[in-house]
């Protein structure tokens, strides 16, 4: 289990967003997010309970981050050049 606060924000549908102000809705960039990933990879951990009453819980959580983190890159970027497309878990 990991309690992100407001960095990894679980999100309904099991994915997530990557922020550096939640409230403010400020998000990470795409080399922040690679360090999130490098990172998380590296945790043994099946659930995520996010900063606020309002965020769902989420179970599978490792894969669920690990997934979400790409495709937000992608949709950053619009491009697959970034580093973090050539990471395995």
């Amino acid at each position: 289990m990991i309690l992100t606060s407001d960095t990894i924000m679980p999100l309904i549908g099991g994915t997530v967003s990557i922020v550096w102000s939640s409230p403010n809705y400020i998000g990470l960039g795409p080399d922040e997010m690679l360090t999130v990933w490098r990172t998380v990879k590296n945790i043994d951990f099946e659930w995520l309970y996010g900063g606020w009453y309002t965020v769902p819980v989420i179970k599978d959580a490792k894969p669920n981050i690990l997934k979400s983190l790409p495709r937000i890159t992608k949709i950053m970027t619009e491009k697959r050049g970034h580093p973090i497309f050539l990471e395995t878990a």
